[in-house]
């Protein structure tokens, strides 16, 4: 290709770019440069490009095509020198608009000014006590018997109190800067018996005690003392609420001497004076417009900015490397260093934390504008051409250009609320598909700056995979983030070798994907947050592909500054959540706060799944819709917000122009509702154009309740399943053109991994009828990494795009050796798998046996039972057991459908019979989502007697009860004031799960493979977790053996791994050995390599 690059660079940036462009391309100008070159080539000159640039760098590079033609690929640096098609201005013109923009959208950012200063100034007051210094100077970890966050509250309370009732009294005794400190320490005693020692502050005094109290950790108390009490609907209803044992009290002998101050108050300090005289008049001159702002609901935004600025200048000070300081006994401090030296004097302290916190307040507009973005992405504007299944691609980007091209002038260009719900069936591109709808949302169509958040870590490594692939992005433009680097080196194994072989040594050291940003000042603002190449990725790069972990992080951090960053990050940065659907129970109330977070930070959502109930479409929107309502009124904007609904057979693109929560709801709900019925009647018009690929059937286990004893039963239902693969291989089998042998692949889907491994041991073991024969791999979370990784590969490698044929399939060197060496004509490959199975595995089975948890899980199942191929015929080729396990063997009083499921104590089913619960007869015509597409509304639900009702109804409890207002519910999110408490996320944490630890699968000093936990060494915990390792069928007949599918052994992976990165086998085992292991009282546990870990108690 050739190509031409145009320099607008200036300074010291005009050499360091010359000379990377010297190096490959022919100067034909004083700024131009023109060359042919690879793609790799060109993809090389950008990424030294971007190492060298600064602030002063401008890169255009041009392809040249045909006689004439010219196109834009990419710009490094200041974008703002070239148009949209690269051109440079032949003159310019300045005029002084110094923060014009800022100055009128961010008429509040005053007052968060203010705010911040004042609460710097008192947040660490508390650490004069003497209980406090006295733990400085011994170097003592301790816990405090009273927080200081709560002393320095009580302090401040008590300088308020004693100054009159009203913030304009308090406020006029700091502007005289004349204290009376023996006055305020006196009365903090009395202060503390109070039982409610905040009530009657006035609101600007609430707003700061709140600051102080939250700039470590948010206060929270026991659930039972705040499950059933009433909604404050205001700050000082949560104040009053506040007490000691709020997570600021650990009772020790010690605690009178957190009330001793025998070296005064700060308020001695000049410096700190003149600071609190200064801010106190700015607040008084503020007040009337502070008065008007806090009845708001963006108040809600000027808390959450003033926390976040407070914090980070706290953060900011207290980490800079000052030199340690000479110990003055009449001196208060603040910190220590490292090696317990005596760090920063406290009212050096305080006044540092304003001034750093206040040019953090000062930056949030720059926060909020200035993110890294990726210009002219040629091939999201491209059609798609691929094949027409993708097609509905660039109809939707189109239809969502042409509507933000329609908005009034009179809007803001730049910023509009934006709510789209993508609901394009499985295989038709979504992950590229919500790319080109964000570019299509983005300024003038050539940014792209988002978040696409996942909630698997396969998942989030195949879609970064794809959009380095379909999209082009590179490393310094997309970011991948996942919990595990062992994980991801795994996943990109076979890429690095195939990349290794072509690249050149030279440039292997070039090439690290680092992110670079073109604001110094952030940079340095930052620092303290930067501390890994993580970090840096997950708030520079413009499209940042992660596990939903790193960025809910915004919203369900109880303590520390762990929110920070990925609040920064959504400050400038839209949001794409990939299966949504894939979030039950409390889990969906969290992901709601992140939602409802991105619209009041002013960002544009897109959810994606097949299968989004309406209920939770419903919910969502409305966390969204509140957020954007506070984000308009803190900004002056538009109410309005743009609505899309997208498959791959339409898309709608609407205005909800209304302003009331309530109607806003109603208008979505009318029109979500229209677009589920469309969608519909196109599924069945599909269907009966192309066919039925998956149609149910239950089978009958009622003959098994004749059975005594659990263990009775559960042969039974085994056996049941197992006559039902027979059937299933008998009626979807092919023949292998080699041998002759017919030869089926299915998945049986069952709850829970310790069943998972009980009947995988079960279907080894059994006996089959002579012309049968099985090959069985049990697939779930809990195994060793590195085993479950090339498992994984292996399947993806068998059951991924398989063809209609499977002829690729049956050439695998694993597939060809256990058809040629088995003597039986029906060779029946089997998956054993837990929900693993069901969201992010592009597998392709025959058929499938499903142990039902919900009717989602039956949907997420068949959708990888022909998933790439056409119709085969009209029998079912998906059996639903008619009970689970947990339903045959219990007592019928206790939920069995939940962990995985939603039937729970407060929301049971009446039977647990499944051919009572579904419609058979609709299953035995079709298995697709329509049922959890569109509510029946014509009655109410029937939750107790229907799966998909009881779905729809915990659903619409989770998210839809607006009624509902307590710190256990979404609306009491929305609407109250418990984000300033910890309550929330107490109540309804993100993924609760069973305590457990992670163990390591490696070496002990007589190197033996044995489980253990790695701190400051590697320590085995086989013996006090009682884990006992097993190798299974090892004494029985090899054609017992020989049904392992994948024969697995972990030490002779690791040597494999060993010989190909140089690295010793214990190392590599620290890394690729991780295990979680499940822990409780009295558990033991089994291992081995073929079956994974059970547990018993």
């Amino acid at each position: 290709m050739i190509v031409m690059f145009v320099s607008q660079c200036s300074k010291k940036a005009m050499l360091r770019t010359a000379r990377v462009l010297d190096t490959f391309a022919d100067r034909i100008g004083d700024r131009v440069w023109r060359t042919v070159i690879t793609e790799e080539g060109l993809l090389a000159v950008k990424k030294l490009l971007k190492k060298t640039a600064s602030k002063n760098t401008a890169v255009a590079c041009h392809y040249l095509h045909g006689t004439f033609g010219s196109e834009l690929l990419w710009v490094v640096g200041n974008r703002n020198l070239f148009d949209r098609t690269g051109r440079i201005p032949v003159s310019i013109t300045h005029q002084d608009i110094v923060n014009v923009k800022w100055e009128n959208s961010w008429d509040q950012l005053p007052c968060i000014q203010y705010l911040v200063a004042l609460a710097a100034l008192f947040h660490d007051w508390g650490k004069a006590s003497l209980y406090f210094q006295k733990k400085l100077q011994e170097s003592r970890p301790s816990a405090d018997p009273l927080r200081h966050e709560w002393i320095s509250a009580l302090l401040f309370t008590t300088l308020v109190t004693s100054a009159g009732t009203s913030d304009r009294d308090w406020l006029e005794y700091c502007v005289t800067g004349i204290f009376d400190e023996k006055t305020i320490i006196n009365g903090i005693l009395e202060m503390s018996r109070r039982s409610q020692p905040f009530i009657s502050l006035p609101p600007l005094a609430q707003t700061i005690v709140w600051l102080i109290l939250s700039h470590h950790k948010l206060p929270v108390y026991s659930e039972a003392y705040l499950k059933n009490d009433k909604l404050k609907r205001n700050m000082q209803g949560i104040l009053a609420l506040i007490q000691k044992d709020w997570g600021y009290e650990k009772r020790g002998e010690a605690v009178a001497h957190c009330f001793l101050f025998p070296k005064g108050l700060p308020c001695q300090s000049l410096l700190w004076v003149k600071n609190i005289k200064e801010w106190a008049l700015r607040a008084l001159d503020g007040l009337p417009a502070f008065d008007l702002a806090w009845p708001k609901s963006s108040f809600r935004l000027v808390l959450s900015y003033a926390r976040l600025s407070l914090m980070l200048g706290d953060y900011s000070y207290s980490f800079q490397d000052d030199p340690p300081t000479q110990i003055d006994k009449k001196q208060l401090y603040a910190n220590t260093d490292g090696q317990g030296h005596m760090k920063q004097t406290l009212d050096d302290h305080l006044n540092g934390v304003m001034q750093k916190a206040l040019r953090s307040a000062h930056l949030l507009p720059s926060f909020a504008e200035e993110g890294n973005t990726v210009q002219a992405v040629n091939s999201l504007k491209e059609k798609s051409r691929i094949s027409p299944i993708y097609y509905w691609q660039d109809k939707a980007s189109t239809k969502v250009a042409d509507w933000v091209a329609q908005r009034p002038q009179s809007a803001d260009t730049d910023h509009f609320g934006f709510f789209a719900i993508n609901m394009a069936s499985t295989g038709c591109g979504k992950t590229v598909g919500n790319a080109k709808i964000m570019q299509s949302l983005s300024k003038e169509e050539k940014g792209l700056r988002y978040v696409l958040a996942l909630g698997l870590r396969t998942l989030t490594l195949q879609t970064g995979a794809e959009y380095r692939k379909r999209i082009g992005l590179d490393d310094t433009e997309l970011a991948v983030i996942i919990g595990s680097k062992a994980f991801e080196e795994l996943f990109n194994q076979k890429q690095k070798d195939e990349k290794n072989r072509g690249e050149s040594e030279s440039s292997r050291g070039l090439f690290d994907g680092e992110v670079n940003y073109d604001s110094e000042i952030l940079q340095s603002e930052l620092a303290v947050l930067l501390n890994d190449r993580k970090s840096s990725q997950l708030l520079y790069s413009p499209v940042l592909a992660c596990t939903i972990d790193y960025i809910i992080a915004a919203t369900e951090v109880k303590k520390g500054g762990r929110w920070m960053l990925p609040f920064i990050r959504l400050m400038s940065s839209d949001l794409v959540i990939d299966e949504i659907d894939d979030f039950t129970g409390d889990s969906m109330i969290a992901v709601g706060r992140l939602i409802h977070l991105a619209g009041m930070l002013g960002r544009k959502v897109v959810l994606s799944s097949a299968t989004i109930p309406p209920d939770m479409a419903e919910g969502y929107f409305r966390a969204y819709q509140r957020g954007w309502a506070a984000y308009a009124e803190f900004h002056n904007l538009t109410k309005d917000i743009g609505c899309a609904w997208i498959d791959e057979f339409a898309c709608r693109v609407t205005t909800n122009t209304m302003i009331l929560p309530d109607s806003a709801c109603e208008a979505f709900r009318k029109e979500h509702h229209d677009f589920g019925m469309k969608r519909i009647r196109y599924l069945r018009e599909n269907e009966a154009s192309h066919g039925v690929r998956r149609r149910g059937l239950i089978v009958s286990c009622q003959s098994l309740f004749s059975l005594t004893g659990e263990n009775e039963k559960r042969k039974g239902y085994y056996e049941l399943i197992m006559q039902s693969l027979r059937t299933l291989h008998d009626n979807f089998s092919i023949t292998d053109g080699n041998t002759g042998k017919r030869v089926s692949f299915g998945c049986i889907r069952v709850a829970h991994v310790n069943d998972c491994i009980d009947l995988t041991r079960t279907l080894i073991a059994s006996e089959y009828p002579d012309e049968y024969d099985v090959r069985v791999m049990a697939y779930h979370s809990r195994q060793v990494l590195l085993l479950r990784n090339s498992q994984e590969r292996h399947l993806d490698a068998i059951l991924a795009n398989p063809g209609e044929q499977r002829e690729k399939s049956l050439a695998d060197p694993i597939i060809r050796h256990h058809l040629d060496t088995s003597p039986r004509k029906n060779i029946i490959f089997i998956v054993v798998a837990t929900p693993v199975e069901e969201v992010g595995r592009d597998h392709d089975f025959d058929w499938a046996v499903i142990e039902p948890s919900s009717y989602r899980s039956i949907i997420q199942l068949a959708g990888r039972v022909r998933r790439h191929r056409l119709p085969f015929g009209d029998m079912p080729n998906i059996y639903i057991m008619q009970y689970n396990l947990a339903g045959l063997l219990g007592t019928g009083n206790e939920p069995v459908f939940c962990r995985p499921g939603y039937e729970s104590e407060d929301a049971m089913l009446k039977t647990h019979d499944m051919s009572q619960l579904i419609d058979g007869k609709r299953i035995g015509k079709s298995i697709n989502a329509s049922p959890r597409i569109v509510r029946n509304d014509t009655k109410p639900l029937q939750y107790e007697t229907s799966l998909v009702d009881l779905e729809h109804y915990t659903i619409s409890r989770k998210l839809a009860s607006y009624e509902r207002i307590g710190p256990d519910s979404m609306e009491g999110w929305l609407q109250g004031f418990w984000f300033m408490t910890a309550f929330p996320q107490v109540f309804c944490p993100f993924r609760s799960r069973r305590p457990s630890i992670l163990c390591y699968d490696s070496f002990d000093e007589n190197d033996r493979l044995v489980f253990g936990i790695y701190d400051k060494g590697f320590h085995s915990q086989e013996k006090p977790l009682n884990i006992h390792r097993e190798e299974p069928f090892a004494n029985s007949p090899e054609y017992i053996r020989k049904r392992f599918w994948l024969a697995r052994d972990y030490a002779e992976q690791l040597t494999q791994q060993a010989e190909r990165t140089g690295e010793s086998e214990k190392v590599l085992s620290l890394r690729y050995g991780e295990i979680e292991v499940p822990t409780g009282n009295n558990f033991s546990y089994c291992y081995s390599d073929q079956l994974g870990l059970e547990y018993f108690f």
